[in-house]
């Protein structure tokens, strides 16, 4: 049984930036670790990709950068159903990415 609480702290995986108190505040936990990982997987893919569209794509920049944003939007929702459900589900291409992360 997953607690409330480390629910709570793997839910803020998904919450940008936030990421990194998961990370410092539950070592321990396991459950917070997975969802950290995919957390900070999601929040390069992100970043990254913006930065990439914007400075290659000079016409419809800010539409692929839109479309990229929502798509991490979506992806953080479906990070913290699972977090609140107590899964430890991969997202989809994040996941696998994440679980070759070492911390």
């Amino acid at each position: 049984m997953i607690s409330k609480k480390s629910k709570i702290w793997a839910a803020l995986s998904y919450v940008g930036a936030l990421v990194i108190f998961p990370l410092i505040a539950k070592q321990d936990d396991s459950f917070v670790l997975f969802h950290a990982k995919q957390g900070i997987v999601l929040v390069f893919f992100g970043v990254g990709l913006s930065v990439v569209a914007n400075i290659s794509f000079e016409v419809g920049a800010l539409l692929i950068t839109i479309a990229i944003w929502a798509i991490s939007l979506i992806y953080s929702i479906i990070g913290i159903s699972n977090c609140v459900r107590g899964r430890e589900t991969k997202l989809p291409l994040i996941g696998n990415i994440a679980n070759k992360i070492q911390l």
